[in-house]
């Protein structure tokens, strides 16, 4: 709900994905809870589909998985990713239909 109307009539294309988003990083940590240990998350292309403050607002609930000891696994399709994500961080590229790491 939002502001007390339905999301998926009345929100956003960018508040329905934040929604969405809050709802499934809460039922991690509501796993977690429950299990003793995180779930690993499987993320596809989230920073192609929230603009840069909503972006800004989700790494830093990525972090918490990280302080958690949790693995997440996230793809994208642009070049719009953050720097620094997080201390942990391995780049992969898929070129020419072969997985290459990144970085370091």
């Amino acid at each position: 709900m939002l502001d007390d109307r339905p999301a998926a009539a009345f929100g956003s294309e960018g508040q329905k994905r934040t929604l969405a988003i809050a709802l499934k990083l809460a039922q991690a940590e509501y796993l977690t809870g429950l299990h003793g240990s995180p779930p690993v998350l499987l993320i596809d292309d989230i920073m192609g589909e929230l603009d840069v403050k909503r972006r800004g607002g989700f790494l830093p609930l990525l972090e918490r998985s990280e302080q958690s000891h949790g693995q997440v696994f996230m793809t994208a399709t642009d070049a719009n990713w953050p720097e620094a994500p997080g201390r942990a961080v391995q780049r992969w590229r898929v070129r020419e239909g072969t997985l290459v790491k990144e970085g370091k």
